[in-house]
């Protein structure tokens, strides 16, 4: 039985493959090429290597966020080629920098993005039972009255701010 009240069980599981994934920068240059490999549905992966080694511009390229360039290689869903702009509406992208607004709460932020990302219509009781769904699952419900702050305002900590920013996407899955 599904615990949550907002979120619905999901019955679809994802592969995503990819092949000769490269990005091209607009100045000349090349800072990725040949990336091939696969993420299992259900898997946990890992992407590492030292400060330059490109993980952040393979993602980039990998969830067509690559603007400065341009990338190439082939992107697989459950073995079948997409392109990856076409699937902007239902893919969530956590970037490495925080995209939250400083000057509100931890629960405003969240129900600000189940607000924008759902579709029009949807009823305020799913909008807060999914704002309560992504506070506990992300485990931030104990600070969900703390403004987030910034550099010059102290808020909350770094993880927990990290941990908005990947609710404020889980919010409009």
């Amino acid at each position: 039985k599904n615990q949550f009240k907002g979120f619905a069980k999901k019955s679809v599981t994802v592969d995503v493959g990819f092949e000769e994934l490269s990005l091209d920068l607009k100045g000349g240059g090349n800072v990725l090429k040949g990336v091939t490999g696969e993420f299992k549905a259900g898997r946990l992966c890992a992407i590492l290597g030292p400060s330059g080694a490109g993980k952040t511009t393979f993602m980039n390229v990998l969830c067509g966020k690559a603007t400065y360039g341009t990338p190439g290689g082939r992107v697989f869903i459950n073995g079948d080629e997409v392109d990856v702009l076409s699937l902007k509406s239902i893919m969530g992208f956590v970037p490495q920098d925080d995209i939250v607004h400083e000057d509100l709460t931890v629960c405003e932020q969240i129900e600000f993005s189940a607000k924008l990302r759902n579709k029009v219509g949807t009823p305020a009781s799913l909008i807060k039972a999914i704002t309560e769904d992504v506070l506990n699952v992300m485990q931030i419900d104990h600070i969900r009255n703390s403004i987030v702050g910034s550099v010059e305002q102290r808020g909350i900590s770094g993880g927990q701010r990290k941990r908005v920013n990947i609710g404020f996407e889980l919010a409009g899955l």
